[in-house]
Order: C-alpha cells, then structure tokens, then sequence
C-alpha cells in the first residue's frame, strides 16, 4: 500500500557550485527552499500569505517594517533566491530592488525554481558584492533608504566584506537616514566576539544607532540581526 504524506519532502534540482558547494532545490507542502550543505538559503511558498515570520528573512524585514514606513530604492547583498525581494515588494513595494549575487548557479535556480522575473522592479548583478559595492559608490553616493547584507558563500562570510573600506563604501551609498541591516550566523558562546564585537569596532563609526534582533535556528547556530541606521539630516 502507498501512502501519500501531504509534507514529504521533494527533491526538484541538485547541483554542484565551484563557489557554494553542493545545492538542492527542495519542496516540502507549500514550501521550497535553496539549501547549500545543511543551512538553507533561500525561500519561496505557493501561499502568498506566507511571509515566512518563523525564519530569519521574515523577522528581518518585518523588523525594517517596524522601523521604516517606506523605502524607494533598496539594495540586497547576497540576493540568493529572492527571498528579501519578494517580502520586500509584499510590505513596501519600493521603486527599484538592486540585488547583487557572486554565483551564476544561483542565480539560474533563482530564475527556475524562485520566479526572480515575476519582480518587475528587481535588477539582478552577477557580481561579487564588495567589488560592486566600491565601483557603485564612486558611481552615485546617498542612493539607498536600505541595503540588506546576507553574504554568506557556503558557510562563511567574506572577510573583505567585513573590511572597513567596504563598510564605509556601503555607508556612503545609503540615503541619510538610510538603514543598513545585516545577518551575522554563529553560535551562542561565539556571539559576544563575533556579533558585538562587529557592531562596536566595525559599525559604530558609521552609525548613529544600532539594534540587534535574535531569531534562534537549528543546528546550534543562531541568526543575529543587526539594524544600523544612519543619521538623518
């Protein structure tokens, strides 16, 4: 006898990336989601009314939302599949989404599996996010109310995009009282040097105010968001 489980889990796509490692497109009831190794990268649900409030994408934007009544340009880093341009449209449909995506591979599955071009204001960049951070500041500075940084490749975040040089080219490219919100990944006992030491040695410079935000996950690792806001005029 067959069963039929309305959640299995459903392999659509599998794929190796010189840049990421193994990826899966996996399908579970309304939900599919980009996985690279076991930390997941992306999201998309067939129900519109699922904004996702139960992982860090949905907590993130709906704390910009909580902080922001409106946003005209938007910059994401790590655009992955699309998960912030969908949630992003959903609570502020702003005028133009920029986003900025290292490998061609996701970008293709972004496009298949996760509908990027249903987002008629999402311009989508092949590009690795601190060199196109740096030649897109000395093209036009003060052009983005925010700029989402999710740039983790495989497991780990760049070093250079931690470098001083590109935080500065990013804080240049946000509009004055601009916001900059960034997911930091790390366990618990690593938080203390890993997350509050960057909000103090490499964001206070920048920002006038910063907040952090906990959205606890598998695995033992936790996602630490972080809201730094620009000061107004």
């Amino acid at each position: 006898m067959n069963l039929n489980f309305p959640f299995a889990s459903k392999t659509l796509y599998e794929t190796y990336s010189s840049l990421n490692g193994q990826i899966e497109v996996v399908e579970i009831g309304s939900r599919r989601r980009l996985t690279v190794g076991n930390f997941n990268y992306s999201l998309f649900s067939s129900d519109l009314n699922d904004l996702f409030l139960d992982r860090y994408w949905g907590k993130m934007v709906k704390g910009i939302k909580n902080r922001r009544e409106n946003l005209k340009q938007v910059l994401i880093l790590g655009l992955g599949g699309g998960t912030f341009a969908f949630l992003l449209n959903h609570y502020f449909s702003p005028q133009v989404i920029e986003g900025v995506e290292i490998d061609p591979q996701i970008i293709e599955i972004g496009c298949r599996y996760f509908y990027l071009s249903q987002f008629a204001n999402l311009t989508v960049h092949l590009a690795d996010a601190a060199d196109w951070v740096r030649q897109e500041r000395l093209r036009q500075a003060n052009a983005y109310d925010l700029i989402i940084f999710d740039l983790y490749q495989a497991v780990s975040l760049p070093p250079k995009c931690e470098r001083e040089d590109f935080l500065k080219a990013s804080f240049e490219l946000l509009t004055s009282g601009g916001m900059a919100v960034f997911n930091r990944v790390c366990c618990q006992k690593e938080k203390e040097e890993i997350v509050d030491r960057f909000c103090e040695e490499k964001l206070r410079p920048f920002f006038a105010t910063i907040e952090e935000d906990l959205v606890k996950g598998a695995l033992g690792f936790n996602n630490y968001i972080v809201y730094a806001q620009k000061k107004g005029a």
